[in-house]
């Protein structure tokens, strides 16, 4: 199952892409069902994006949110896995959406507040640095928040990490990315991508894509 909504009606918001995968807990769906939580959109925007072979679109999101010249965009990002709440931290104000690729792993902490704090910033860089630590991965911190939002994260929060590796991307690039990969895709994903889209602009009702 591709998607579906979890309860009876037709409200876009209850609405989960890939409704039946068992990483959908009952701790997970608690914080899904939680409508002030990023939860339910995060998701459904990375378990989209997931459709498509994560080296066609991991890359073009680092692009985004850390410039053209950053040092994660060229390493291999084939194979990689998608999972949000991989990290275990319970973060304030946003989840952590983990892409674990042969080469890198970049902790994705994705909002609906216009900006995280340098703790919150600090925390991401942490996990990371856990995270790879034991292996000769490189890694990277990204922020995804609402589209108003006013700038990228504090740069002494991530001071531990290598200039170019953490960066941030709005909600609204999330949804171009997702649109331009639809263009050239079957039916079902192109029918998945636009109930991102629309997705999407019910939280962020002056969203244009």
């Amino acid at each position: 199952m591709l998607f579906a909504a979890r309860r009876d009606g037709n409200d876009m918001s209850d609405w989960l892409v890939d409704a039946e995968n068992p990483l959908l807990t009952a701790v997970a769906l608690a914080r899904v069902d939680d409508p002030s939580r990023p939860d339910r959109l995060a998701w459904n925007a990375f378990r989209t994006l997931a459709l498509w072979e994560t080296d066609v679109w991991v890359p073009r999101l680092l692009d985004v949110a850390c410039g053209p010249d950053n040092p994660l965009t060229g390493l291999e990002w084939s194979g990689t896995s998608v999972v949000p709440w991989a990290t275990g931290a319970a973060f304030d104000d946003a989840v952590d959406v983990v892409l674990d690729g042969p080469e890198a792993l970049v902790v994705v902490l994705a909002s609906l507040v216009r900006e995280l704090g340098p703790d919150q910033v600090r925390a991401g860089v942490r996990e990371v640095l856990t995270a790879t630590s034991p292996s000769a991965k490189a890694g990277g911190v990204v922020l995804v928040l609402p589209p108003d939002s006013p700038g990228p994260p504090p740069e002494d929060a991530a001071a531990e990490l290598p200039a170019g590796t953490v960066g941030w991307l709005t909600w609204r690039d999330v949804g171009a990315l997702a649109v331009d990969l639809a263009e050239e895709a079957d039916e079902l994903r192109a029918g998945q991508v636009h109930r991102l889209v629309t997705d999407l602009q019910e939280q962020f009702p002056s969203l244009d894509l």
